[in-house]
Formats: C-alpha cells, sequence, structure tokens
C-alpha cells in the first residue's frame, strides 16, 4: 500500500514591520523633551484636586462666638493655637512658676497664677500671644470674638466683611489679620539659587552649594529661629540646624507602572 504524504499547514507569518496596535502604545514610555514645567510641590508629595467646595472642618463662626471661658480654651489649646501655661516660669517676673488654670471671680476669667512670694499675678492663656492680644477698659475685645475673626483669616474671608459678619469692630479685626500675616511671615523661609562663586577658573558655573559653605550661612540667619526652610534637593541643605525644620521641593514627576503602562503622578 503505497504510503501517503501528510502535509502540515503552515501558519502565516507576521507582516514586517508588525501593525501598530493599541496596548504597544500604551506600553511605550513618553518621548524625552528639553523642558517638563513641574509644578511647586511643598512637602515632596503631589496633592490631589482641591475640591473646597467638599471640605468640611468641623468648625463654625457660630460655634466660636457660643463658646465661652473652660470650653474654648480647651478647644483651642486642643488645636495647639493657645500653650499650655501650667508648670512653665512665670513670663512677668521669671522666678515663680506657674499654676493650674483657674477662674478669678474678681476679675472673672480664667487664668493661671505665679508662686513667687513677690509676684503673685494672674497670665490669662492668650498672654503673650503672636496673634491675639489683651485690652482694658472699652478695648477689650473677647476671646471668642478674636478666635472668631482668626477662623475667619484662616478660611480667607476679607476683612472688611469679617467685622460685618461677628458684629465687632473694625480695629481689632484688623488686628488680628496683620498679627496673623506677621506670623506666618516670621515661620516660613525659602533658599534657592545660593551662588558662592566659582571653585576652578574654567568651570561653567558655580556649581553645587557645599555643607562648609551652606553652614556659615545657615548657622548666622536659621539657627534658634524656629522657622521651616523651603529648598531644593541639594545634598548640602540637609545639614541640620537647631530649631529648623527642613522642608525640600521635588522638581520632578514621580512614574510608576500599573498594569504594564507607565504613568506620570
Amino acid at each position: 500500500m503505497p504510503k501517503t504524504k501528510v502535509m502540515k499547514a503552515l501558519k502565516s507569518k507576521a507582516p514586517f514591520p508588525d501593525a501598530k496596535r493599541g496596548k504597544h502604545r500604551v506600553q511605550r514610555r513618553p518621548a524625552a523633551k528639553a523642558y517638563i514645567p513641574v509644578p511647586y510641590v511643598r512637602h515632596g508629595i503631589p496633592s490631589s484636586k482641591n475640591r473646597a467646595h467638599r471640605v468640611r472642618w468641623g468648625l463654625s463662626v457660630q460655634k466660636l462666638m457660643s463658646m465661652n471661658g473652660r470650653r474654648l480654651i480647651n478647644l483651642l489649646q486642643k488645636d495647639h493655637i493657645l500653650p499650655h501655661w501650667q508648670g512653665r516660669s512665670c513670663p512677668r517676673c521669671g522666678n515663680g512658676t506657674l499654676g493650674e488654670l483657674r477662674h478669678v471671680k474678681g476679675k472673672n476669667v480664667w487664668a493661671y497664677r505665679c508662686n513667687h512670694f513677690k509676684c503673685h499675678k494672674h497670665v490669662q492663656p492668650h498672654d503673650f500671644h503672636p496673634i491675639f492680644f489683651m485690652g482694658a477698659g472699652s478695648s477689650i475685645t473677647s476671646l471668642n470674638h478674636q478666635a472668631a475673626a482668626l477662623y475667619c483669616a484662616v478660611a480667607s474671608v476679607p476683612g472688611q466683611s469679617t467685622h460685618l459678619l461677628l458684629d465687632t469692630g473694625d480695629k481689632p479685626v484688623e488686628r488680628i489679620y496683620a498679627n496673623l500675616d506677621v506670623a506666618r511671615a516670621s515661620y516660613d523661609v525659602e533658599v534657592d539659587e545660593v551662588d558662592i562663586g566659582k571653585n576652578k577658573q574654567r568651570s561653567p558655573g558655580p556649581g553645587p552649594i557645599r555643607k562648609r559653605d551652606w553652614s556659615a550661612i545657615g548657622n548666622r540667619h536659621l539657627a534658634n529661629r524656629k522657622v521651616i526652610l523651603h529648598s531644593d534637593g541639594a545634598r548640602a541643605y540637609k545639614l541640620k540646624l537647631p530649631q529648623v525644620m527642613h522642608c525640600n521641593v521635588v522638581h520632578q514627576k514621580k512614574k510608576a507602572k500599573i498594569n504594564g503602562k507607565a504613568l506620570d503622578f
């Protein structure tokens, strides 16, 4: 019996070049560009879209205006707006120690009392505060009015409208707004483009700043000032200075591969 030859089916070869397919196009890395503008990122983590109409702070002007005495003081101390004076040295005499917070019936205020026998003065929680202020006579502005004015200032309410909302004078409101601007300006410092000079004669530029050069500048102007230093990613700025918090800015987009796709964040 003659043998029959079995012919195998040949697979058709893919055309050359390969057809452009969608998945290959998605997986391709983006082409290099000379310059990619990146928005300013304060804490090194890009923030999500701000939806102001969905934000809630859990506080309101009505709530602050209705609170008085110990309840308002505890709320402001919990949010680190007012300090805890108990156990600290007296700011008036410098010799005694302040006791616990108590109600003074004669003045109808809550205050701390110095235990030194030559002082015995009372210190209210918002004494010596960078934003809140004291008063005497007809110029006294209650703490809840000041806290409500501060709330409006943080919420970007115009100062011309705040005194109408709180039914108070315009001078205390202007003082709260001005004190807030001064307090903010004294704690945020940005450093960038520090030019120390060329290190070599043929060098095209000054090059990155060195730690020994930055140490002289930082210790002179920033040490023991309780400031937040904003800088780029240069290594010299990582030098630890007393009472200086460092916050670097990331000028590069983060890339991650998700399901085989290169995405920018």
